[in-house]
């Protein structure tokens, strides 16, 4: 690119920006879930914090490709790989740990994401042409994101798959309707990141999932008769559709409250990132 064409150009949020419309990132951090399972002391409040039950963390993955429409907005197509999980003997709430289900369940999520950048990371007159004048800029950033996701799970206790023992009557006579492994959902967090150099950044970013299932954690609706269960699932389904002690058989009796299925279950993730720019440097005359 001839020397003059290029000094027309300027950093993030100037005419160069063709040359860092693409990136690429890899993350790693923990995902954890927001139910009807585990939980704090008191009574489980709907996307509440401080129902939050640190034990329960897992590790998470993610890869993410990012094309910016210019320095304010962005696209971030991405593949989550986490774990989530609940235990209800990790609560001293007396209904949830009487009721003691527990769960755990693997994410895979593709999902698709718009970006607001509220301050743009700058690369600096550090990384320019010898000669060619510019502002440093702040290497810090911050963005906003919200978007769609379609993501599968299948919640297992041990290595036994919930589902298909249909624990509370889902696809049987007076049951619900059997729930699907596959689900939406509504990505919803914050980004900040520090410019290390012209082509890496680190980031760190907090990111919730509200979604359209409530049997992430195999809990929505109310305890099916357990001998029906029993002859048409087998002796393991009763079992594990009520693992209480039966010192107060009226709590798991038929129709008594097994979940809430008023809310939908929610998952979310605290991710670092390495993000990659390549630096694309046109060799024609510039605009």
């Amino acid at each position: 690119m001839a020397p003059d064409a290029f000094t027309q150009k300027k950093d993030f949020g100037g005419k160069n920006w063709d040359f860092y419309r693409h990136e690429f990132e890899l993350g790693i951090g923990v995902s954890n879930y927001l139910g009807e399972l585990g939980g704090k002391e008191t009574k489980s409040k709907f996307l509440s914090p401080k129902d939050i039950e640190y034990r329960t963390f897992k590790l998470a993955y993610d890869f993410a490709y990012r094309y910016n429409f210019g320095s304010w907005f962005a696209i971030r197509p991405s593949l989550f790989f986490g774990k989530v999980a609940g235990n209800d003997q990790f609560t001293t709430n007396s209904d949830r740990n009487y009721r003691n289900l527990q769960f755990h369940s693997r994410i895979t999520e593709l999902a698709v994401v718009g970006e607001l950048h509220i301050i743009r990371a700058q690369r600096g007159h550090s990384f320019y042409h010898a000669g060619v004048i510019g502002t440093p800029g702040s290497p810090f950033g911050v963005s906003l994101h919200m978007g769609i996701g379609y993501f599968w799970f299948n919640p297992k206790r041990g290595n036994v798959n919930l589902r298909d023992l249909s624990t509370e009557g889902q696809g049987l006579p007076g049951g619900p309707v059997a729930y699907k492994k596959t689900a939406i959902s509504a990505p919803v967090g914050m980004t900040i990141c520090y410019q290390i150099n012209k082509e890496f950044r680190l980031g760190a970013t907090l990111s919730a999932r509200y979604t359209n299932t409530d049997y992430l954690d195999d809990a929505s609706t109310v305890y099916y008769d357990k001998e029906a269960l029993r002859t048409a699932k087998g002796d393991l389904a009763a079992e594990l559709s009520d693992k209480s002690d039966q010192s107060d058989p009226g709590k798991t009796s038929t129709g008594a409250a097994r979940g809430n299925p008023k809310n939908n279950d929610f998952y979310y993730s605290a991710m670092l990132y390495l993000t990659y720019t390549p630096s694309i440097i046109s060799t024609g005359s510039g605009r």
